[in-house]
């Protein structure tokens, strides 16, 4: 009889230190901080044909990346070592993503419609020797746990056309 009384006062006073935490709460900046990932981004060239310039073609020198929400900068990054890029992003978000190369560091502008309007001046063939101006976008990407590697496949910004005109069979034109 001792034994159900003790077993009895045992589960009693187990039951009376049980106590239910409350829920932590978080502020509203805390909340979106807490549903982030680091996304890693790995940049390659996505161009198989080469430049008629005398420059690497294929460097990539430097790269901003930037991450649109609902029309609006959310997240930028620039570095100067491009292989890999890290930014941390809002999971369960459709982004659209941009980047731009070789161009040094670019404000990008707040409202994603005025990416219409951003612009790189080359101002000789030697400003070239920082590499050639390369671009990548990709619209609606879903940040999930399968999303945290993406691939930034560069494309060349400019090009170099040349052309040769055999005026000796039109006759009466004269080429200088």
């Amino acid at each position: 009889m001792k034994r159900v009384l003790y077993a009895i006062a045992a589960t009693l006073a187990c039951i009376s230190c049980i106590h239910e935490f409350p829920e932590p709460e978080f502020s509203e900046q805390e909340n979106s901080e807490q549903g982030k990932t680091k996304v890693t981004f790995r940049v390659s060239n996505a161009f198989g044909t080469r430049s008629s310039l005398n420059v690497d073609d294929e460097a990539i020198y430097d790269i901003n990346i930037w991450a649109y929400r609902d029309g609006k900068l959310e997240s930028k990054a620039y570095t100067t070592s491009p292989s890999v890029v890290v930014m941390e992003l809002t999971m369960g978000v459709t982004y659209n993503m941009y980047a731009v190369a070789n161009t040094g560091p670019k404000t990008p502008p707040v409202e994603e419609s005025s990416l219409k309007s951003l612009a790189c001046s080359i101002t000789s063939i030697a400003s070239l020797n920082n590499g050639l101006p390369m671009a990548w976008s990709q619209d609606r990407v879903y940040i999930d746990d399968d999303s945290k590697n993406i691939s930034i496949a560069l494309e060349r910004l400019v090009s170099r056309i040349g052309f040769r005109v055999d005026a000796s069979l039109l006759n009466g034109l004269k080429v200088n």
